[in-house]
């Protein structure tokens, strides 16, 4: 199957005092132009987590270029109470998946939901031992008309958060951003494997949507 993107990147996790935050920063180049005409578009997702209101915001940057300037760039946000049980969001996600096969690398799958555009969605993702640094993930969806892949490759680890990860995180909150109910209907966000399945990318916005990160 041809490529019609590929993503480099960086997931970045870090605590600090009462707080959690995350930031998902790509750059996708476009093999196959999308209608906007972009050559590459740059995505950050960051979540920003309360851990004494248990109030979580969320924040998507959206920027897309032309070998010559920038087309269009757009900022969305929305905000949430946090999942009963779970200190942060993402863990519940994580525990979408269950472990399939001990061997190593060992297989995790999800099991099958359905997202709001009606397609059931399913995941598998390899990891090391105990679950731990993704190797590569899956996500599937399948629909009457459709069935779209999101690949996404892990090529290393980060263990520590990116330099730039407060800087990305108060530039989204000190900006201005447009309020949505929720991501759930923004194919953007579909950057790595835990967004996918958070937000149910039951959709194609191009022909063959395969990506590849580097965490």
């Amino acid at each position: 199957m041809q490529r019609s993107y590929n993503s480099s990147g960086n997931v970045s996790y870090k605590r600090t005092g009462w707080y959690l935050t995350a930031v998902s920063d790509h750059l996708i180049t476009f093999h196959k132009k999308p209608k906007s005409g972009a050559d590459h578009r740059r995505v950050t997702f960051v979540g920003w987590n309360d851990l004494l209101t248990r109030m979580v915001w969320r924040y998507l940057s959206v920027t897309e270029y032309d070998q010559q300037s920038q087309l269009s760039s757009e900022c969305l946000t929305y905000k949430e109470e946090g999942p009963k049980g779970y200190i942060d969001p993402f863990v519940k996600v994580e525990d979408e998946f269950y472990l399939k096969s001990k061997d190593v690398p060992q297989l995790w799958r999800t099991r099958a939901s359905f997202t709001d555009h009606g397609t059931q969605l399913t995941g598998t993702m390899f990891t090391e031992a105990d679950g731990k640094n993704a190797i590569n993930a899956t996500i599937v969806s399948r629909g009457l008309d459709h069935e779209t892949r999101y690949t996404f490759m892990y090529s290393h680890h980060v263990n520590s958060a990116v330099s730039y990860h407060d800087e990305i995180i108060w530039k989204l909150y000190e900006g201005s951003c447009k309020t949505v109910p929720s991501f759930r209907n923004v194919p953007e966000v579909c950057v790595d494997d835990l967004l996918a399945v958070e937000y149910g990318c039951g959709y194609a916005e191009l022909p063959t949507n395969n990506g590849r990160e580097q965490e």
